[in-house]
């Protein structure tokens, strides 16, 4: 719904913002460019047996068209809501997939954007900063892929990003930039280029699954009572601790 300011009095509904919030799909044109990007887009959410063939299949049409298949991109995220997360997310995702310099650029701005203030109420039910960050570090391995590929120029901007005020943003590219070239020399560069009260990015790595320390006994910290709640065999209790089928057999119950 267009408005022009001053000459419409009619508050706005959650209707009209729904209209005027279109998803990234609905801001794809139908070349066929944005054909495979609608078709990948959709591969992403599939489900089922052949999903995973159906994926490759996208994902192999989408590299094929890569130059024209950023630009469509580029279009769908201009036009799409600041808050439509899902598609930004999914469109970001896609622009990394295309392991190609021609998605760089795209790349490389939504990282360098700042992250906007904190627009949520409840931050810890939801965060508008969280939601850009994850963007950001989706990017971040985008352009790690195409530094896989042999793009140096995607190298030069994953040092870039060791400035980028935000933590995970930081942490994402060291982790990057030691998964494609971990010697001594990129080490050097990467703590010169780090603010000094992020250096500890360096030595974090993920850590594999045989590695995570295993807890011998879950329960031995546990009360008895939380032991019964969690043991099949012990029948459910009442806040007062009596079997919950004494309820049935109480005065109150048979009343």
């Amino acid at each position: 719904m267009t408005r022009e300011s001053g000459r419409d009095e009619t508050p706005p509904t959650e209707s009209d913002s729904l209209e005027s919030s279109p998803s990234a799909q609905d801001l794809i044109g139908d070349s066929p460019a944005g054909v495979v990007l609608q078709n990948f887009l959709e591969a992403i959410e599939g489900a089922g047996d052949e999903a995973e063939d159906a994926y490759e299949r996208a994902q192999e049409e989408l590299r094929r068209n890569a130059p024209d298949v950023t630009i469509e991109i580029a279009r769908a995220m201009r036009g799409c809501d600041e808050e439509d997360y899902p598609s930004r997310w999914a469109l970001t995702y896609a622009a990394g997939r295309l392991q190609s310099d021609s998605a760089l650029p795209l790349l490389r701005s939504l990282i360098l954007t700042p992250i906007p203030p904190e627009k949520s109420n409840d931050p810890h039910s939801f965060s508008t900063a969280a939601e850009e960050t994850v963007l950001r570090t989706t990017a971040v391995d985008g352009v790690r892929d195409l530094v896989e590929q042999g793009s140096r120029e995607a190298r030069e901007a994953l040092f870039e990003f060791l400035s980028v005020p935000s933590l995970s943003v930081r942490r994402a590219a060291v982790q990057a930039i030691l998964r494609v070239g971990d010697d001594r020399g990129t080490r050097d560069r990467v703590l010169d280029l780090l603010p000094a009260e992020s250096r500890f990015l360096v030595d974090l790595r993920p850590l594999a699954p045989d590695e995570v320390p295993q807890v011998d006994d879950p329960e031995s910290d546990l009360s008895e009572r939380a032991r019964e709640r969690g043991d099949p065999e012990s029948p459910p209790r009442m806040p007062d601790g009596r079997p919950r089928d004494e309820e049935d057999r109480s005065p109150r119950s048979t009343q």
